[in-house]
């Protein structure tokens, strides 16, 4: 859950920067900092549940499921696209986007993380005991 957390501050902090700096070539430095630091939070958390899906989900499963997943993924781009480019053309300052985003995944992090916590007790208790 740490990668979350770091992924909605990292965000944030995007929209920060964008809000409050005006200089292309800072912009462009810390933005690329950041947003090195937002590539990095959304690989481990990928690997993290890449792994975790291999874990517990039968090899007979296991196609299916990541054959279901890739979709899922492929068929949300376009509808994300519209509703940010939706968005980004109706709000004058897209600084606001980023940090609103920012905060949804902060508290998306605190939301989830007790149900996550409990869920992957309960998947270690499952495996130990059919292994």
């Amino acid at each position: 859950m740490i990668p979350v957390f770091s992924l909605g501050i990292e965000v944030l902090l995007l929209g920060i920067l964008f809000q409050n700096m005006n200089q292309l070539f800072s912009i462009t430095l810390y933005g690329g900092v950041v947003s090195f630091f937002i590539g990095f939070s959304l690989a481990i958390i990928e690997v993290n549940n890449m792994v975790y899906l291999q874990k517990t989900i039968t090899t007979e499963f296991l196609g299916r499921v990541m054959s279901i997943l890739t979709i899922a993924n492929r068929a949300l781009l376009p509808i994300g696209s519209l509703i940010y480019t939706f968005l980004f053309d109706s709000i004058t300052f897209g600084s606001y986007i980023f940090m609103g985003n920012g905060v949804l995944c902060i508290i998306f992090g605190f939301l989830v993380f007790p149900r996550v916590v409990k869920s992957v007790k309960k998947d270690h208790l499952f495996i130990k005991k059919h292994n």
